[in-house]
């Protein structure tokens, strides 16, 4: 980003301080995620639950991406206007001019009861970190109780419709 020298010098020619502005060529990409971490909790195998990230070039270049990846699990996808985005196919995402935003929408669909700790990886041009790392948390989940059978049949049985009226247990 633009910044500037401050010089002092001893030269009778020049004034004692003086400025150089610093201009970068061209200009730089820098990447700004939020949140740096995404929660999913604990979903049930089978189901799926999203969180959606943002992706902002707060540089001052084009911020292109090169590459989305997530390292281990097959669980995960990520969606960028509704198209999958990993692995190459993040190169396929139209680049960010400065101060525009992209939302990533990550899904978990667990496939087995495994807690997983696993990083999204962004790939691109961004000077500030060319890649850049999501922690992914989540929890498949199974249920815990299984009742067998689901129904029992006591048979025929005493309806009481009121506690104070009589019963035959009770006069």
């Amino acid at each position: 980003s633009p910044g500037e020298v401050e010089v002092q010098t001893n030269d009778p020619e020049l004034p004692d301080t003086f400025t150089i502005p610093i201009v970068p060529a061209g200009g730089a990409p820098e990447i700004l995620v939020n949140p740096s971490s995404l929660n999913f909790g604990s979903v049930s195998v089978g189901s799926s639950e999203s969180r959606q990230v943002t992706i902002t070039n707060i540089g001052v270049g084009s911020l292109e991406f090169t590459r989305l990846s997530i390292e281990g699990s097959d669980d995960f996808s990520v969606a960028a206007d509704g198209q999958d985005v990993l692995g190459a196919a993040g190169a396929n995402i139209d680049g960010l001019a400065p101060n525009e935003s992209l939302i990533l929408t990550v899904t978990f669909t667990p496939t087995n009861a495994l807690r997983i700790d696993n990083e999204l990886i962004i790939g691109s041009n961004a000077v500030n970190a060319p890649q850049q790392a999501i922690n992914l948390l989540a929890n498949g989940a199974i249920p815990c109780l299984n009742v067998a059978p689901e129904f029992v049949d006591f048979g025929g049985g005493l309806i009481v419709l009121d506690r104070e009226a009589e019963t035959p247990n009770r006069q």
